[in-house]
């Protein structure tokens, strides 16, 4: 049943229906959740070990979901709940960078985002009773653990063009932010 509910998020996911994707993606975690507590994964090949990693590929599809929805924060609790099951995950340390870099304000294509304030799904994003020397903290934050899990990620799988794109982004806006001794 876990399954059917992550290939139907897959699907609704792929037709851009992303806030229907998120339901059947937690739906199928929650059944996951509640299994875990009966199981113990010891082995590769057991069926424990399966729906562990259903479940970690749930949570990914969330983060996916959580970005498209410009919902970084969740994004970033999705991704830590699979870098906990997996803590090579490059997708998650992937995922969590680029949403870690548009809570700093910067859209993956490196242009300036405005932060949405008054949302919840800005978390982190500067707000109407920040300084300007807050902001500029919080933001070089937020780009240097942009930094770490990008630069891990592609140290797992360094031919992904995104990755080495993203990357080079983040890089640049943290010369501007805040210069070398950032990275």
């Amino acid at each position: 049943r876990a399954t059917l509910m992550k290939d139907r998020g897959n699907q609704l996911h792929t037709e851009g229906r992303y806030e229907e994707a998120v339901v059947q993606y937690e739906g199928a975690r929650r059944i996951l959740e509640e299994a875990r507590k009966h199981f113990l994964v010891d082995r590769k090949e057991s069926k424990d070990y399966n729906r562990m990693m259903i479940a970690s590929r749930a949570s990914l599809n969330l983060a996916s979901c959580c970005i498209e929805m410009c919902d970084y924060v969740g994004s970033v609790r999705h991704c830590s709940e699979a870098l906990e099951r997996d803590k090579d995950s490059y997708k998650a340390l992937y995922r969590r960078g680029v949403s870690y870099r548009c809570m700093a304000g910067i859209n993956n294509d490196g242009t300036k985002r405005k932060a949405k304030l008054g949302t919840e799904t800005t978390g982190l994003a500067k707000n109407l009773f920040m300084s300007d020397e807050d902001w500029e903290k919080r933001r070089r934050r937020l780009l240097k653990l942009a930094w770490e899990d990008v630069t891990r990620a592609h140290a797992l799988v360094s031919d992904d063009a995104s990755v080495m794109e993203t990357l080079a982004y983040i890089q640049e806006e943290m010369l501007a932010a805040g210069g070398a001794e950032m990275l």
